[in-house]
């Protein structure tokens, strides 16, 4: 958010998701991260995709999910499974969580005078471990180590 003279007045949403994804989501720039397929279940609801979700496996070898709630009303309780040739494993914790909900940003319209009447940026905390609860409207990333998935 600018004044006319171009004067930062504050960040808007699309700054904190922005920041987020690059901060918290992906690894170093300069070196690889693998991304991999994943499988929301449950994910639709009156035929409308409710989350979409993407994960990463960093280079230290931790996994890094992005995990969007497009639901605009409904929280979501997220379990995580990773499966492959040799089974299902759950993730375990502790998790890395940072979400950036209402909770964090809420627009007030006022035409060519709107303005941010919150605006602290995405959240991060540590939790001991699943279901994490994805609030409506809401970007999450979680960070499980590198024991999670093998």
């Amino acid at each position: 958010m600018a004044d006319d003279d171009w004067h930062i007045r504050g960040p808007t949403a699309t700054y904190h998701a922005a920041r987020m994804i690059n901060a918290s989501w992906v690894g170093p720039a300069n070196e690889p991260n693998e991304l991999f397929p994943v499988q929301v279940e449950g994910a639709r609801r009156f035929g409308l995709e409710r989350v979409s979700a993407f994960a990463l496996r960093l280079p230290n070898g931790h996994w890094s999910l992005l995990i969007l709630n497009k639901d605009p009303t409904n929280s979501i309780d997220l379990r995580i499974e990773f499966r492959s040739e040799k089974g299902t494993t759950s993730a375990e914790g502790p998790l890395e969580i940072t979400q950036f909900s209402n909770a964090q940003y809420q627009w007030e319209p006022k035409g060519a005078h709107g303005t941010a009447k919150v605006n602290r940026g995405p959240e991060t905390r540590t939790a001991p471990g699943l279901p994490i609860q994805l609030p409506p409207y809401s970007i999450n990333i979680i960070r499980l180590g590198a024991q999670a998935g093998h």
